[in-house]
């Protein structure tokens, strides 16, 4: 798939790269989300009768071992990325995961969040995780990996494209 188009009220909003009328749809339903809750219209955090943050993604970058963005690794090095979030208190099971591609869109490795680390996402609502792969044995060239959030299997944010990464 090389072209998207996106709708709204039955007119284009959006016309091009997959990648940036994703990014187009994100930014106008994150606007939208934020308006219903200043306007006191967002979903009430169980049990508190508070507003719930909407659960969002704000940041990714990989980083070396002491947390030090890099541009570039080594083949047979581990990777990283450092996943920044806000919101997910407002989620019943937050799973942030990052997939690593070819620049040409295939997919070579998925991390997800153990199932167990759910319960501390929940805890903190906004924060950071790193996730890291122990070695990554990539041929040299430029890669692009992509995060995405969700509540279990229910898509909640994603990013096309959140960065890119030379080998």
């Amino acid at each position: 798939c090389d072209r998207a188009i996106l709708l709204g009220q039955g007119r284009i909003v959006a016309d091009g790269e997959p990648g940036q009328v994703v990014a187009t749809y994100l930014e106008m339903i994150s606007g939208h989300r934020s308006s219903q809750l200043s306007e006191g219209r967002g979903q009430p955090r169980e049990g508190s009768g508070e507003v719930a943050t909407p659960a969002r993604l704000l940041a990714a970058r990989p980083v070396d071992q002491s947390g030090n963005p890099v541009a570039s690794i080594g083949s047979g090095e581990p990777l990283s990325i450092m996943v920044e979030y806000c919101g997910l208190d407002s989620l019943r099971v937050p799973t942030l995961s990052v997939s690593l591609q070819t620049t040409d869109g295939t997919y070579l490795a998925t991390l997800r969040t153990p199932t167990n680390v759910a319960a501390q996402l929940v805890s903190h609502g906004a924060g950071s995780l790193e996730l890291s792969w122990p070695s990554l044995p990539l041929a040299a060239g430029v890669y692009r990996f992509a995060v995405a959030l969700a509540d279990g299997d229910t898509a909640v944010a994603k990013a096309a494209v959140a960065g890119r990464l030379e080998v």
